[in-house]
């Protein structure tokens, strides 16, 4: 059957304001028909029922469609509105002689078969998102949808609750980008909606919550105009106990910044915004020299926030050229930030998307290395790790990283072993490079105070192992804000 079908179940404990989906949907990319992929998998007879009902109360020329922002999602999905203990269908539906025509259809389950519960139709372009939650705290799924224009377009929410048999708009807000998330841990959901008007160069956020039947706005922080765009909004834990939403934001070609957003005190807040502060001074905090994405890099529960610097050694080098660490920082609970650690990235780029590595630094490490990048005549990328001295002087070489294509591999290990060079293969970057290191087989030579410190940090094979991780990006996950030279073989850094 085709994965993107049909969505799994959805249980909703009495009680509980978080929904659990199961996904039967892979990842596909968006199509103008997904229609089209039923003609040759098999369905169950419970799935072909389905799909014979949704098509047969489909309005005449419409096809499915399913959320830009929700690939592994598709058309058709599952929920039980109404609490007694069936299923409803959601389908999602466009009316291509009308660009500017979408809507939902609902089915109910009866003795009789499928029956049509209402439908709903708004004048936009896609679906940008749709999500089911269960935003009222009473057990049973709200039904949110976002609906788009064009790009430039503001886009609109719209909450939808079962009532009286049928599926109705609760409310709406109009939004640039958006998160629906649990900000006060009562156990129900907000929705938090960022605008951003570029012309005037001002920008909100509007906290909204569903009370008494309808969406109701409860609260609104003024926010930077002067930025370029909302580049990444995701919702976390900003420490054990407080929930947040991280909002990623480009200036421009060459800074951002991220915002936490968190309730203080019952009120919507920038975490690092302090009280009476302007709020674009909260950037200076977070600032950065480019787009990153925040994300939970360590695995703990809680968001981490990342900032490039600029890796020893590299002072002289062209801002496209420079080698960077990245520094993952969390939330310290007040207006700051903690640092957690820090690691190197290094890269392909090629038609399949990004490959390559990350090497997690030791904290002991810290303030007492460099990084060397260099890309070979042959066009194989070789970065050298150094120990960095007191002095500009008092250096030697930690270990080296080869991206080596496999045609070569059995050539260099030969070489290697000849010359007692100490070498552990960590991984491969796509299926035509391997990600060797060696280390160095010579003392450094060094003051005893540097030699010290050089053989305190020197790592040995098996922590080199434990330092690297895979890097993989397909290619059409990859952040557009993210610059990199499409080059077969040539490898980057930071």
């Amino acid at each position: 059957m085709p994965k993107w079908w049909f969505q799994n179940d959805i249980n909703i404990k009495a009680g509980s304001a978080l929904i659990s989906a199961s996904l039967l949907l892979g990842g596909c990319n968006f199509m103008s028909s997904p229609l089209d992929l039923l003609q040759t998998p098999v369905l169950s007879a419970q799935q072909e029922e389905m799909k014979s009902a949704v098509l047969s109360y489909l309005p005449e020329g419409a096809k499915l469609t399913f959320p830009l922002n929700d690939k592994n999602t598709g058309a058709v999905r599952k929920a039980d509105f109404d609490g007694d203990g069936k299923d409803e269908l959601i389908a999602f539906y466009k009316i291509p002689r009308n660009d500017f025509e979408l809507g939902i259809l609902i089915l109910k389950s009866t003795d009789a078969g499928w029956e049509d519960a209402g439908s709903v139709r708004e004048p936009a372009a896609e679906v940008e998102y749709a999500e089911l939650q269960d935003v009222s705290g009473d057990g049973l799924p709200e039904l949110l949808i976002g609906w788009q224009g064009s790009a430039q377009w503001t886009k609109e929410l719209s909450v939808y609750a079962w009532s009286e048999g049928k599926l109705t708009e609760k409310g709406n807000a109009l939004y640039s980008a958006s998160a629906i998330t649990d900000l006060d841990s009562d156990g129900v959901h907000e929705f938090l909606a960022l605008h951003h008007d570029k012309q005037l160069m001002t920008a909100e956020a509007k906290l909204y919550r569903y009370r008494n039947g309808s969406l109701v706005e409860a609260d609104t922080l003024k926010m930077d105009g002067t930025i370029n765009e909302y580049g990444n909004v995701m919702t976390g834990k900003a420490s054990s106990g407080v929930n947040g939403v991280f909002v990623d934001v480009s200036v421009g070609a060459h800074s951002a910044y991220t915002s936490l957003l968190i309730l203080r005190n019952g009120r919507l807040t920038d975490a690092f915004q302090y009280l009476g502060k302007p709020a674009t001074e909260a950037f200076e905090v977070t600032f950065k020299p480019s787009f990153q994405k925040s994300e939970d890099i360590n695995g703990d529960g809680i968001i981490e926030i990342v900032i490039q610097r600029e890796a020893p050694g590299n002072e002289d080098k062209a801002y496209a050229n420079m080698t960077w660490i990245y520094e993952w920082y969390q939330w310290d609970g007040k207006y700051g930030l903690k640092k957690v650690f820090e690691n190197y990235y290094h890269v392909i780029y090629d038609s399949n998307g990004i490959r390559g590595m990350q090497l997690d630094i030791p904290k002991r490490w810290e303030g007492q290395y460099a990084i060397d990048e260099e890309v070979t005549t042959e066009g194989d990328s070789i970065v050298t790790f150094r120990y960095l001295g007191s002095l500009p002087n008092e250096t030697a070489e930690l270990f080296r990283i080869h991206y080596i294509r496999k045609t070569k591999w059995s050539s260099a290990q030969a070489e290697w072993i000849a010359g007692k060079v100490p070498f552990v293969a960590l991984g491969e970057a796509g299926e035509d490079v391997i990600i060797a290191a060696t280390l160095p087989q010579t003392e450094a030579e060094l003051s005893p105070k540097e030699l010290e410190e050089y053989e305190a940090i020197r790592p040995n094979a098996q922590q080199l192992r434990d330092m690297y991780k895979p890097y993989r990006v397909e290619t059409e996950q990859q952040d557009p804000m993210h610059g990199g030279v499409s080059v077969e073989g040539a490898a980057s850094g930071g």
